[in-house]
């Protein structure tokens, strides 16, 4: 991992996963040994699983460690690499924006019936704000990546993002 960037996000999400298997093995223990349960308890889990991931796949995107296909990057000429990742970058944060968009659109919905969580008793809105919020910033940071390239699309670029993640470091 680049030693500037900070590392808060990622420990953020591993303390949100830490949380819900927690959550969990309560919900489980109090269930099968007492035989009752917190109510809110699985919604609960149900939001911050959603937190995780969208929060997860923005920090992905930061890294560069979103799957890819490497097959048109090895036939493609050095020169071109970068432009490729540039306009992939550039559709998926299209991409992100639009789910962003709609997801914004969903709130407002949302916001108009004054929907509650059946549980928690939550505004509807909150657990949704995730989805644009998340959107969002994979999309500024897909942005990031088309005027910032992460050095080419090659095997060097993917050994470097390999190395930074510590995904596939053993090849």
């Amino acid at each position: 991992m680049n030693p500037e960037k900070p590392r808060w996000e990622g420990l953020f999400l591993g303390w949100l996963l830490l949380a819900m298997a927690l959550l969990a093995f309560i919900q489980v223990v109090m269930r099968y040994l007492f035989h009752s349960g917190f109510s809110w308890g699985e919604e609960l889990g149900r939001y911050l699983c959603l937190l995780l991931t969208f929060l997860g796949a923005a920090l992905g995107v930061e890294r560069g460690s979103h799957f890819s296909m490497d097959a048109l990057n090895r036939i493609l000429p050095e020169g071109v690499r970068g432009w490729q990742e540039r306009l992939i970058n550039l559709l998926a944060a299209a991409i992100y924006a639009v789910v962003a968009y709609f997801g914004i659109d969903q709130i407002i919905r949302l916001h108009r019936f004054a929907s509650h969580s059946p549980a928690m008793q939550l505004p509807m809105t909150i657990p949704y704000l995730v989805i644009p919020l998340g959107c969002g910033l994979m999309a500024w940071r897909s942005l990031r990546r088309v005027w910032r390239p992460a050095g080419g699309s090659g095997e060097k670029a993917a050994a470097a993002r390999a190395t930074e993640t510590g995904i596939g470091a053993g090849r």
